[in-house]
């Protein structure tokens, strides 16, 4: 029970996480830079509003948290582009306006996490990416 922001913005269980909105879950969410294995949540949610992607080796500022990707799929919907993009085992879904950069399949890019949904079979937690901390940025 809450409040439409709060519902989406907090969900309290790994179902309401994963019916609000555009939701993947992943396996291995340790796998990608900036997140490490928490104890008691086995997989994780993430959503296209989670995930930027830029050009490969754009000057965005957060290098140590980058991963490298490469564009699966690319579909125009209007004023935004969605995109399927392979980080290693995983396929995930980021959305851009359609004013930033083009992007093509097979095309290789650098994606950023920013956060996920941790899960267990209850509850829910909020993760957000380590590697973006002050302490962990490095710029090139």
């Amino acid at each position: 029970m809450g409040t439409p922001e709060e519902i989406y913005g907090t969900p309290a269980t790994p179902f309401v996480a994963g019916f609000m909105g555009k939701a993947k879950g992943i396996m291995n969410y340790e796998k990608l830079v900036g997140f490490d294995k928490e104890d008691d949540f086995d997989w994780a949610i993430i959503r296209p509003e989670f995930v930027a992607v830029f050009k490969k080796d754009a000057d965005h500022g957060n290098k140590s948290a980058i991963e490298q990707g490469v564009v699966e799929a690319v579909t125009f919907q209007g004023t935004r582009l969605s995109m399927q993009i392979r980080i290693g085992e995983h396929i995930l879904e980021a959305e851009q306006p359609i004013e930033a950069n083009m992007f093509t399949v097979g095309e290789e890019v650098d994606v950023l996490i920013y956060r996920l949904f941790l899960c267990s079979n209850t509850d829910v937690h909020i993760a957000k990416n380590k590697a973006l901390e002050p302490d962990q940025v490095f710029y090139i």
